[in-house]
């Protein structure tokens, strides 16, 4: 500061005038030589005014020079930048968890951008390459190259959706790395789907299949009777909608799969699940509206490892014998078929978790009192529902309640309503049971899924913080996260 003191008096001192500021201040009539002299002085600070600009300039870029210079090394010093290489591609490859087909897969491009060794390291990484995600018609033939070379050999995890039109080459060089894929999402019509004719035999690493089949064969009678599916060692996990488009049958290796997610017409259902008796999941979706069959189409079908379950209509249980299941997702109807199922599936069955999209609270009793073993239940309300009477029956009173042995209860509100008051009722009233001795199994867990705007008041919110103080695990939800989670009761 000294410094800049003395500079600024040396500044002021080149300035020579012989008046002083109480003249210059005071108005006074100037001499012809004194208005002389005053010109001389503008002269003189204006020059010099000209000069302190230029210096100030200077100054300003090397202050900048100096800044850049300052910030370049502080980056250049901190911890990111010591990382080693084994753990930047730990963090590089955390950013790609295997996505839904509707995200385009562009992370590892963005990545590359962070900084040049940053982007050296992502580029000797090949597992960071190998999402390919082709979506319509846009995809580029050179951006597929590229991250086949930079994948190398690594195994490929491959969506492609388009059913017509497009660039069908595209298709075929994937088809030409099928001994790489390990996960194939494909969306295709009849004609794109006869481009995978040759990935027969040649598919000995992938272990996910998902397949669609847009459109329905219009074309003469097809000689290619190929199913490039059919053979594939490691094929474990196949989830795909109805194939009635295609000019034949598709044949899997069924009798390999532990989990099979479907969509399809009852008929089909029960001849693929007699051909899976490995199955450990399955998400059974049937194509027909309003299916309830006469009977059973067939013996019951007797899986053994099955230990999770949605089926779209109840009426199909009618057709299972599961001694594993443990957990359930079911759309409500009349419980006689899941009751009948655990009858069958003898006193092996202990199921632990029911999850449910309801309508009629005394269907939910009657099952709870049949599964006594259910730890865990899950109900998504609908708008038509009143969940009054449920969450009646659910509050412990003098004669008990449902489900004495539930300690999570989850809710999920599809566009329907809780009624706050009965709800906290309930939670409070199974959270205050006595630890041994009580009525029911105390409380462990509560969830709350809330899609839409549905908020809850300040004073449920409170009540239930306070609860979570007590040591009851509280959970709520909202918007996309809530509709993730109810997706995840789907298997």
């Amino acid at each position: 500061m000294a410094q800049m003191s003395g500079l600024s008096n040396d500044i002021a001192d080149s300035i020579r005038s012989p008046f002083s500021k109480k003249f210059l201040e005071g108005g006074n009539r100037l001499s012809e030589h004194e208005m002389r002299i005053a010109a001389k002085v503008v002269d003189e600070g204006e020059r010099l005014l000209l000069n302190l600009d230029a210096a100030m300039d200077k100054l300003a870029q090397q202050r900048e020079a100096v800044r850049e210079q300052v910030l370049q090394h502080k980056n250049a010093i901190r911890a990111f930048r010591r990382l080693p290489p084994e753990i930047i591609s730990k963090i590089l490859l955390s950013a790609l968890p295997f996505r839904d087909p509707d995200d385009t897969a562009d992370t590892p491009w963005y990545l590359g951008h962070i900084c040049q060794y940053w982007r050296e390291v992502a580029l000797g990484i090949p597992n960071l390459w190998t999402d390919i995600v082709i979506m319509g018609n846009n995809y580029s033939m050179q951006k597929l190259e590229t991250l086949l070379a930079r994948s190398l050999n690594a195994p490929l995890k491959v969506v492609f959706w388009f059913s017509r039109g497009g660039d069908a080459r595209l298709l075929q060089k994937l088809v030409d790395c099928a001994p790489r894929w390990s996960f194939a999402s494909l969306f295709v019509s009849p004609a794109i789907f006869v481009y995978l004719t040759s990935v027969r035999g040649r598919i000995p690493k992938l272990t996910h299949l998902r397949i669609n089949v847009v459109d329905y064969w219009t074309g003469a009678a097809s000689a290619d009777q190929s199913n490039p599916f059919e053979i594939a060692p490691a094929l474990r996990d196949v989830a795909f909608e109805d194939l009635s488009g295609l000019a034949h049958p598709l044949v899997l290796p069924f009798g390999q799969l532990t989990r099979l997610k479907a969509v399809a017409s009852a008929p089909a259902h029960v001849a693929n699940l007699q051909r899976t008796p490995n199955l450990e999941v399955a998400s059974i979706d049937i194509s027909e509206e309003d299916y309830a069959p006469p009977g059973f189409l067939g013996s019951p079908i007797y899986l053994p490892s099955l230990r999770r379950l949605y089926v779209s209509s109840l009426s199909f249980l009618d057709q299972l014998v599961l001694p594993a299941l443990e957990d359930l997702y079911i759309v409500d109807g009349p419980p006689e078929p899941l009751l009948a199922l655990c009858a069958r599936s003898g006193p092996s069955l202990r199921l632990q978790t029911l999850r449910i999209m309801w309508r009629t609270p005394a269907h939910i009793a009657t099952i709870l009192a049949a599964c006594p073993t259910t730890q865990t239940l899950a109900v998504q309300i609908m708008e038509s529902n009143d969940s009054v009477a449920l969450l009646t029956g659910l509050t412990v009173g003098p004669r008990g309640c449902i489900g004495p042995n539930v300690s999570a209860i989850a809710f999920a509100l599809d566009g329907g309503m809780l009624q706050q008051r009965h709800f906290l009722k309930m939670v409070e009233s199974r959270w205050r049971v006595p630890v041994q001795g009580g009525a029911c199994v105390r409380l462990r867990a509560i969830e709350l899924l809330i899609p839409h705007d549905a908020p809850l008041s300040t004073s449920t919110v409170q009540r239930l913080e306070r609860l979570r103080s007590e040591g009851l695990e509280v959970s709520i939800l909202y918007n996309q996260e809530a509709t993730e989670k109810m997706l995840d009761w789907r298997p």
